[in-house]
């Protein structure tokens, strides 16, 4: 899956029978991207949960002669700003800020047994980031509106 900030819905079905199942999506373009993930597992008996690992490719120390190129994918999680389970068989996760990159998004459901197949689909939706869209500017004294009661006086 590729997604950018512009990119529309993307909607995918995924068929678990496993435990888990595990997705490549990649972020393009300069900008960071506000991110939301939808995990619609209405056509299965058992809920899915999801979640987001950055893959980063570090240089290894001390590799010498043609090893010298060598690298190694380190793992990090990227946690959501918010969850909303308030649709029924259905769960939204918001991320912010997740800057372009390669990252695993994995779909789980912990309580399956693991011959079981089930259908879960999923739908992802990047925007341009909030962060980068807005300036907050610190307000002066003319900004604060001081109200004092009668008792106070």
């Amino acid at each position: 899956m590729v997604a950018s900030s512009d990119s529309p819905f993307q909607s995918f079905t995924a068929a678990i029978n496993q435990k888990f199942v595990k997705k490549e999506l990649r972020i393009e373009g300069s900008d960071p991207v506000d991110l939301l993930i939808t995990v619609d597992d209405s056509d299965s008996f058992y809920r899915a949960d999801t979640s987001l690992k950055a893959v980063l490719a570090v240089p290894v120390e001390n590799a010498g002669g043609e090893d010298a190129a060598a690298v190694e994918e380190t793992k990090l999680l990227v946690f959501p700003m918010s969850t909303d389970y308030s649709h029924k068989h259905s769960t939204t996760y918001y991320f912010a800020d997740v800057p372009q990159g390669v990252y695993v998004l994995k779909l789980r459901q912990r309580f399956k047994a693991k011959g079981c197949n089930s259908m879960v689909s999923f739908t992802v939706k990047a925007w341009k980031s909030s962060a980068g869209q807005i300036t907050l500017q610190p307000g002066g004294p003319r900004a604060l509106n001081l109200y004092q009661s009668q008792a106070e006086e």
